[in-house]
């Protein structure tokens, strides 16, 4: 029978590396979590939108899912008395050739848009002539409509509440509801 006994050697490397500042070599430090907190402000003539991003440096990668899946979404949802919109970002494996690159590699390859649910809830169309800016901020995606006509309007009611989504079959699904700060221009 093989027994594993320790040796001095080994006892003192294990000791150095729970009392070092740093982790040893060979070591994983623990990943830190994202400074950013999910975030929506709502100014007179645009919205902007944050969502923290874990391990946003990682090289991503898409067009590896199934074909036609929805690789990655972040999506925030605003709902209005008469219509419900959706604000975002989001990839589907539509050519299925992979690829890879940086974050803001995935962004430029990716779709950014503002979707108007149709009330039953079964499916959306686009909202043409909007421009939706997605970007990598920090440790965080901030997506910005930056068209003050339709921001007024949808955000004249003031909502309190948005919903942020994310989804795909490359990302972990979450959703949180945040407090829109209102603010001047």
């Amino acid at each position: 029978m093989l027994r594993y006994v320790p040796t001095a050697l080994s006892c003192l490397m294990v000791l150095s590396c729970a009392w070092a500042d740093e982790p040893c070599s060979g070591v994983d430090a623990p990943k830190s979590k994202p400074n950013a907190k999910p975030s929506a402000r709502i100014t007179a003539t645009t919205c902007k939108f944050t969502f923290p991003v874990d391990d946003l440096d990682q090289t991503w990668e898409w067009g590896v899912s199934p074909l036609n899946a929805c690789e990655y979404s972040w999506m925030v949802t605003v709902k209005l008395k008469e219509a419900t919109f959706q604000i975002g970002v989001s990839h589907f494996n539509a050519f299925g050739i992979a690829q890879s690159g940086s974050f803001d590699d995935f962004l430029r390859a990716s779709q950014a848009d503002v979707w108007k649910l149709k009330p039953d809830k079964q499916g959306a169309t686009v909202v043409d002539g909007i421009k939706v800016i997605c970007k990598s901020n920090g440790p965080a995606l901030e997506i910005t409509v930056d068209d003050a006509d339709w921001s007024a309007a949808v955000f004249a009611q003031r909502p309190a509440l948005v919903k942020l989504q994310t989804t795909g079959t490359r990302l972990k699904k979450s959703e949180h509801a945040v407090k829109i700060k209102y603010k001047s221009d």
